[in-house]
């Protein structure tokens, strides 16, 4: 009990100091401080003061962010970027220009991050919107709000934890409003697959509007994962087929995702699948699986071979019921016409690599051919 009210006077008397900071440099660099001891950059700990201290993280550098543009207004994006990074390497501050003197900037420690609007108003900067602001502050309901930073409001990993992003300019609506998308990752500490979210917005002068947002999974480096060309925004998610699952580092199923940007809002036109080929293939192996036909799928000794490598599966799988084959790395595709030829490396015992030829048919898609080998 001792050590917990020594613990909440040290770090209210931090705090205290971080309010008492005389320029807004300084001001930063001692809530950056504060808040380094209650986060590992992706959570909040549940140690008194936390939640106060990312507040006061976020007001510190929305006032850095004021003073630094004031002094440098016509200094670049990057170079905006490069002095805030210069204080602290878990520290990350972006400028995205939207119009003549309105600028959206994303701040961020590690993953716990924060997106809001600079206007000129007179002779100074000022902050004209604020994103934690504008919803409830539940984990479930706000991923900029203090409570999502916890890490554990409502036990999701990929959609339901601290948001942080960056901003990116979008082109105007009919009536002139300005409009920006945020690419906002959900905070994780380990894992090459991660949960995001997209988000669309149109700034009236006054607010800014959520014009659509939408949660998806994708893998961190297999750009790009979001595409912007005039109105319309495309997303590629990482999604999984049905007979194998995708390591976190593995692509897995990739989809298209478009969203149409229109006169006053945002049309969401769907997921479409970006190897239907793969798809086939899939289908044939559930069906095997599942002691269905699939004649009018693939050819007899394409179904033969294939039935073979389910049968083998199925003699060491922990459960005969749930239709897994194994791990699958990665697709290399080639394409002749109508034809793909699709080479599987895979984790699954009985066929580590798989060659399927697959022939896109008016009717659909047809196996064609299918062999296997035990070694990669």
């Amino acid at each position: 009990m001792v050590t917990r009210i020594l613990l909440g006077l040290l770090t209210v008397f931090a705090i205290a100091r971080a309010e008492a900071a005389d320029t807004p440099k300084q001001a930063l660099d001692a809530a950056t401080k504060v808040l380094s001891s209650h986060t590992d950059g992706f959570y909040l700990d549940h140690k008194a003061g936390a939640e106060t201290a990312l507040d006061n993280f976020r007001t510190a550098a929305q006032r850095w962010a004021v003073a630094y543009l004031d002094a440098h207004p016509k200094a670049a994006p990057s170079a905006l970027k490069a002095a805030a990074e210069a204080m602290d390497r878990e520290l990350s501050i972006t400028f995205t220009p939207l119009a003549p003197e309105l600028m959206a900037v994303s701040a961020s420690y590690g993953e716990l991050g924060n997106v809001f609007l600079l206007a000129k108003q007179g002779t100074h900067y000022a902050v004209v919107w604020d994103i934690r602001k504008t919803g409830p502050d539940t984990a479930r309901d706000n991923g900029w709000g203090a409570m999502a930073a916890f890490g554990d409001g409502c036990g999701r990993c990929c959609d339901c934890r601290a948001l942080y992003g960056d901003v990116y300019a979008l082109p105007p609506d009919a009536a002139g409003h300005i409009r920006f998308y945020i690419d906002g990752g959900y905070a994780q500490p380990a894992g090459a697959t991660r949960g995001a979210e997209i988000s669309i917005w149109a700034w009236d002068g006054k607010a800014a509007k959520a014009l659509f947002k939408g949660d998806y999974v994708s893998v961190a480096d297999d750009l790009p994962i979001v595409e912007a060309k005039d109105d319309t925004i495309l997303v590629h998610p990482k999604t999984q087929y049905r007979m194998f699952y995708a390591c976190g580092a593995c692509s897995g199923r990739k989809l298209t995702w478009t969203l149409k940007l229109t006169g006053d809002g945002v049309r969401d036109l769907g997921k479409r699948v970006d190897l239907p080929e793969a798809d086939a293939v899939d289908e044939v192996f559930l069906r095997l699986w599942q002691g269905k036909g699939a004649s009018a799928l693939a050819a007899p000794k394409v179904l033969e071979k294939m039935a073979a490598i389910v049968a083998e599966t199925k003699k060491s799988a922990s459960d005969p019921n749930d239709p897994n084959l194994g791990m699958l790395s990665g697709i290399d595709v080639k394409r002749n016409g109508d034809r793909a030829t699709l080479t599987y490396d895979t984790a699954v015992a009985a066929a580590p690599k798989m060659v399927a030829t697959v022939l896109h048919k008016k009717s659909g898609y047809y196996l064609e051919a299918f062999d296997f080998s035990l070694k990669n």
